[in-house]
């Protein structure tokens, strides 16, 4: 499975832009934003549209490792695959590579499990306010 350019640029800008706390700070501000102008104009429906945005950054947040980083390190993932478990090594040695290598995988879980959990969160967040954000009453 070779990457096309455009496909690589893509997905590199879109695991950086959810890398970051961005994600964050751009829901929330879309929201607020479209909160006061939907007050504004009367009609509450842009707000409603915007948790569209949410929903879907949440979808990209959760996905972040399950897809997007597989993607990415497609060919680098396959090229280290050797099915060989290595020479062997004093027990000294074997110990400290099995806590590194615990250290390592307990890491890169919580980091997932963050991501995945903050991803449900944005889902789940606009979700609703693309469901009922419109019955939201105008009182600016």
């Amino acid at each position: 499975m070779e990457l096309s350019n455009t496909k690589l640029i893509v997905s590199r800008a879109l695991n950086a832009f959810i890398n970051s706390g961005f994600t964050y700070i751009f829901s929330l501000l879309s929201l607020l934003l479209s909160f006061y102008w939907g007050q504004q104009l009367e009609n509450m429906s842009l707000f409603a549209s915007f948790g569209g945005v949410v929903t879907i950054l949440g979808l990209l947040k959760t996905v972040r490792f399950s897809t997007i980083e597989k993607y990415l390190n497609f060919e680098k993932e396959v090229g280290q695959t050797t099915g060989m478990t290595g020479t062997p090594v004093k027990n000294g040695e074997a110990e400290k590579i099995k806590e590194e290598a615990q250290n390592r995988k307990k890491r890169k879980l919580e980091n997932e499990l963050t991501s995945e959990f903050q991803g449900i969160f944005l889902t789940g967040l606009g979700t609703l306010v693309a469901s009922f954000g419109s019955y939201i009453p105008i009182f600016l």
